[in-house]
């Protein structure tokens, strides 16, 4: 079962639990340096510069964020390769019947139908439903294949527009799925 709100509350807990650890959301590394034994880390929060010092540094970006800012020589491959972007949202009201494995099948259909017809844009092609059971919500996860185009996940503009596409497409998916598919005929985003 996934359901992320439900992990983030399990994974505060977790980290309340180590000593000398403190989570800094909406924070972005800006800088660092080697000073003597330390680093010396500048982070951006909401227009607030703090310093922070460590011994070690770990680079969880996932681009390399900070390897970059060290100056340490990265490489990104061609866009046509890296890993194509998702968009994932929530909906509610949702019947379970609709999303059961014996029922992808389809609402595959109904989906390729909607963009066959230019109801829906190509990229909800790519979308896969994951109920929470019990509960009538479903997370979506749309894949907006920027990979068919040069795009720079390290870019603001590229990853603006992705997230843009996504949104858009999330909004088209779930009025088309409301109005097309009777298990979604009450859910919302």
């Amino acid at each position: 079962v996934q359901d992320p709100f439900a992990f983030g509350r399990i994974a505060d807990e977790w980290v309340d639990e180590i000593e000398n650890l403190d989570v800094w959301f909406h924070s972005e590394v800006t800088a660092a340096e080697r000073v003597g034994e330390t680093w010396e880390v500048s982070v951006l929060c909401r227009g607030t510069v703090l310093r922070v010092s460590a011994r070690a540094l770990v680079d969880a970006s996932g681009d390399a964020v900070l390897a970059e800012i060290l100056g340490a020589e990265t490489a990104v491959v061609e866009s046509s390769i890296l890993q194509r972007p998702a968009y994932i949202f929530g909906l509610q009201g949702v019947d379970p019947v609709d999303v059961a494995d014996d029922a992808r099948v389809r609402l595959a259909a109904y989906l390729a139908e909607g963009v066959r017809l230019g109801d829906l844009p190509k990229e909800a092609l790519g979308a896969t439903f994951r109920a929470v059971p019990g509960s009538g919500k479903v997370f979506a996860t749309i894949d907006l294949g920027a990979g068919e185009k040069k795009w720079d996940a390290t870019h603001p503009l590229s990853l603006s527009s992705v997230e843009v596409m996504g949104r858009k497409t999330a909004f088209s998916l779930a009025a088309y799925l409301q109005d097309k598919v009777p298990g979604f005929a009450h859910s919302r985003i």
